[in-house]
């Protein structure tokens, strides 16, 4: 998106982070636990149980983290082989 330049240090430490196994594997956690608790759901009962709807922001919290900072580092459509949407 041009906001930052390739040179740039914050970009940089972002790249670090979301090659670091601990970023991965929470990631792939959060994944894990999304699934969980998708098949937990039940569309036909309309409960609202609210200790699940409040996971089930902090995840989405999380995945939206995830992609702005993979944007950041990696760039979104055209900036090279490894852009985000690529």
């Amino acid at each position: 998106m041009y906001l930052l330049g390739p040179k740039s240090k914050f970009r940089k430490v972002v790249f670090k982070l979301i090659n670091h196994r601990v970023f991965e594997g929470s990631i792939i956690i959060m994944i894990l636990i999304s699934s969980i608790l998708l098949a937990l759901d039940d569309p036909l009962v309309n409960s609202a149980n609210s200790t699940i709807s409040l996971i089930d922001l902090i995840i989405t919290i999380v995945f939206i983290v995830e992609a702005l900072l993979k944007i950041i580092a990696l760039g979104f459509i055209i900036n090279g082989e490894e852009s985000y949407l690529r």
